[in-house]
């Protein structure tokens, strides 16, 4: 009889195991393609939609803050996360349509719903791996901490390639339009060679072949609609993955009234009274200037200048391409060496 009770105890655990790496694999595809959804079409707001585009970009920071502070802790435990979920990736689906006809309100508006969808979709994605983490540790008597530490480095890693993915397909649909050229340089042969390096860069593209505010010509716009209905496209199969495959799991807040407070914000602002807790916020700061000069200056002054708007993608999946490296080479620099060598080496991009 005990024989029997074993038997059935451990085959018990090896379905629970199973789906929670079914559910974790489900998640992970699905935040994937909404990731290489939104990386892919933010590093081309600059330079497709020129002042709009960085301003779009500078609203859906500041959504996106507030949303980590004041709603992303709330809305995955009242509604739990898979639906958290999609109500983030319904929110990109929103943003992404907005891009198909750029004005200033269909941009500030869908910039403002990707921002509060941002915060919830980090909350919502980090909640759930983190309890497959810890039930799949108690199946397997394994220490959580390192059972968490082992999924978050693999789904990140995955979750970087996201972008690849997303920046592999705009250069792909933009290289189509005929309206392109292929780079600035080529389309001012009369300059000289030594003449050419300052049309792009600080001087931002002040060619003739250039439109109002020195943004570089916009693609047609069926190739706009092509590229805003694939992304689309890519952002309901995402939506799909979660709502077919993805169980709605019972959490510990599934039976209590959760109300609203503002715990999440006071514990943050309370943080900064630690003295080392200060000093990284200027890390933080300066790494939110690299990703905007990245995201905003650099692809649309150095990339869409010198190569063509169609090479942005390209570009910019090299720079995805080293982060998923260095996001596994770091963990192991961090065991052999010490923390402030590896800030020290990130801060000055050796």
């Amino acid at each position: 009889m005990n024989t029997i009770i074993t038997n059935s105890e451990e085959s018990d655990k090896t379905e629970d195991k199973k789906g929670i790496i079914k559910n974790m694999i489900v998640v992970m595809i699905s935040v994937v393609l909404v990731f290489a959804t939104i990386q892919g079409l933010l590093v081309l707001q600059s330079t497709l939609n020129s002042s709009k585009g960085v301003i779009s970009l500078s609203i859906f920071t500041c959504s996106a803050v507030f949303s980590c502070l004041f709603i992303s802790s709330y809305v995955p435990r009242k509604i739990g996360c898979k639906r958290s979920l999609i109500l983030s990736i319904v929110g990109t689906t929103l943003w992404t349509m907005a891009n198909l006809y750029a004005t200033w309100y269909t941009l500030i508006f869908g910039s403002l719903i990707l921002g509060l969808a941002w915060g919830i979709l980090w909350t919502s994605y980090s909640t759930f791996f983190t309890m497959c983490a810890i039930n799949y540790a108690k199946l397997t008597s394994q220490e959580p901490s390192r059972v968490i530490a082992r999924v978050f480095g693999f789904c990140f890693m995955v979750l970087l390639s996201g972008p690849i993915w997303g920046n592999l397909l705009s250069s792909s649909i933009l290289s189509l339009s005929s309206s392109i050229p292929s780079s600035n340089f080529n389309a001012t042969s009369t300059e000289s060679n030594d003449t050419l390096p300052g049309f792009c860069g600080s001087d931002d593209c002040p060619t003739s072949n250039t439109t109002e505010g020195g943004t570089p010509h916009r693609p047609d716009q069926w190739v706009i609609g092509v590229l805003i209905g694939a992304y689309a496209s890519v952002t309901v199969l995402s939506l799909l993955c979660l709502l077919l495959f993805l169980d709605l799991a019972k959490t510990k807040y599934s039976d209590k009234k959760i109300d609203y407070n503002c715990n999440i914000f006071l514990s943050t602002m309370s943080r900064l009274k630690d003295k080392n807790q200060v000093l990284l916020v200027a890390i933080t700061v300066y790494t939110g200037m690299e990703q905007a000069y990245m995201t905003a200056e650099y692809t649309k002054s150095f990339v869409a200048c010198s190569l063509g708007l169609s090479k942005i993608g390209f570009v910019i999946m090299i720079f995805n391409s080293s982060a998923a490296i260095m996001s596994i080479l770091s963990g192991i620099m961090v065991s052999r060496f010490n923390r402030l060598s590896v800030f020290t080496l990130g801060i000055v991009n050796i």
